[in-house]
């Protein structure tokens, strides 16, 4: 039994570093939802130039050149 709880313990201290709030995969992870949240915001502004100005789509932005 004693051998068991050891074993578990081990598994456990195992499973907290590997999903833990400070592992790899955590840090990953929220980088990775980082990188999407500006994705999306930047699809966001895409979509709300295109709603107020559909034109934009073929002509640009129309923004005067100089």
């Amino acid at each position: 039994m004693n051998q068991t709880m050891i074993k578990l313990q081990e598994t456990l201290t195992e499973v907290n570093n590997s999903f833990g709030s400070d592992s790899a995969l955590n840090l990953k992870a929220q980088q990775t939802l980082d990188e999407l949240t500006g994705a999306i915001r930047s699809l966001r502004a895409v979509t709300d130039q295109l709603d107020r100005n559909p034109q934009s789509l073929i002509f640009g932005r129309g923004e005067s050149k100089q």
